[in-house]
């Protein structure tokens, strides 16, 4: 069954003009669809929901869909298929999960770093 094996821990960077944070502590993810455990580690520094709107929602599902952009052997259709199914395995209803999925494919790719590499 997918979902996050471990709790969202994250700090504030201070100075942060806008709003990142620092993962405190690996948040762990099993995704049935890619049959792969995925570990966000200490250190990797996110902006969370990108849009304003979606503020306070989906914080963890929104760190995995930032880490797995970031990762250079992660296509961003495949980072939003897993943004969608960690969505689904978190209990938001398929009309939040449309809506969500369709502002990263409008927006998305301004997010693709290609910092980590998943291997």
């Amino acid at each position: 069954m997918s979902e996050f094996r471990t709790v969202l821990q994250l700090q504030l960077l201070p100075g942060s003009k806008r709003n990142r944070w620092l993962v405190i502590a690996p948040l762990v993810y099993w995704s049935d669809s890619w049959q792969r455990l995925v570990t966000i580690p200490i250190g990797f520094i996110t902006d969370l929901v990108s849009f304003a709107l979606l503020k306070g929602v989906a914080a963890a599902e929104s760190v995995l869909h930032d880490y797995l952009c970031s990762c250079d052997d992660v296509v961003l259709e495949q980072a939003n298929r897993i943004f969608a199914e960690a969505l689904k395995a978190g209990g938001f209803n398929e009309l939040e999960v449309s809506g969500m999925y369709d502002a990263v494919m409008d927006c998305g790719a301004s997010h693709k770093e290609n910092t980590y590499h998943l291997g």
